[in-house]
């Protein structure tokens, strides 16, 4: 009975399976992740590029953003944050400098790939994932004022673009 409550399914056992099932494929899913970044990072970090400081300064404050999109659900700003830790904006920029250029690192090595092998998503393909990011967020409204439609779409293109690019790299790179 206790099953049936839950869904679909007919008895303990088969909620159990399909619990099993969840768990594994989670498993699967975060494997798969992590060998297709660590071969993404091991390109980067043997790539010679020169990157310039406006893009470790934006990936910085796309970091700040993120802490901000974190605590904000929580009732909590930046600043308290940082108070609580007895830290500055300064300190955080410095300690995050290094990831920041991690960061940019892999995704210019992401877009040069995607250049290389003319990975350029468009159609309905985009829209569709146009929609899922527009789920993300509390409201279509709330959507429309953080992007326009054409940066929504531009985004959408990118993050089809890396999905694309990770499975290349993990169907053709041996991680050592």
């Amino acid at each position: 009975a206790f099953a049936k409550s839950l869904g679909a399914f007919e008895s303990y056992a088969a909620l159990r399976t399909s619990i099993e099932d969840g768990i594994r494929r989670e498993k699967e899913e975060h494997e798969s992740h992590r060998v297709r970044m660590e071969a993404v990072e091991n390109i980067a970090v043997k790539s010679v590029m020169d990157i310039p400081d406006a893009l470790i300064d934006r990936e910085i404050e796309k970091m700040f953003s993120d802490l901000e999109s974190r605590l904000a659900p929580m009732g909590a700003n930046v600043d308290a944050y940082l108070g609580h830790l007895k830290k500055t904006r300064q300190d955080l920029v410095k300690e995050w400098h290094d990831e920041a250029v991690r960061r940019v690192r892999i995704a210019l090595t992401l877009r040069q790939i995607a250049k290389a092998e003319r990975i350029e998503p468009v159609g309905e393909e985009v829209g569709e994932k146009m929609n899922e990011l527009i789920k993300e967020f509390p409201s279509a409204v709330e959507a429309k004022k953080r992007y326009s439609e054409d940066s929504l779409r531009e985004y959408a293109q990118q993050v089809l673009a890396n999905e694309a690019v990770l499975k290349l790299v993990e169907q053709h790179c041996v991680i050592n």
